[in-house]
């Protein structure tokens, strides 16, 4: 079963935006570091679920940005 867009419109593209802006701090801005493996980690997951539109803490915690 194909998971379906939980994420839509401007939350989407907000999401999307923090995720490339905290992988880059990570990979230009910070000292080596387990801080910065774990900015570059939250990033990726931020930037990939901008991308998909689904986000898996909605799906858990039963919130619901569908409009």
């Amino acid at each position: 079963m194909a998971a379906q867009p939980n994420i839509q419109g401007g939350a989407r593209f907000f999401i999307g935006v923090l995720g490339l802006g905290l992988t880059a701090w990570a990979v230009y801005g910070m000292e080596n570091g387990i801080l910065q493996k774990v900015v570059a980690v939250l990033g990726g997951y931020f930037l990939i679920e901008g991308l998909i539109g689904f986000s898996v803490l909605v799906r858990v915690f039963g919130g619901n940005s569908k409009t």
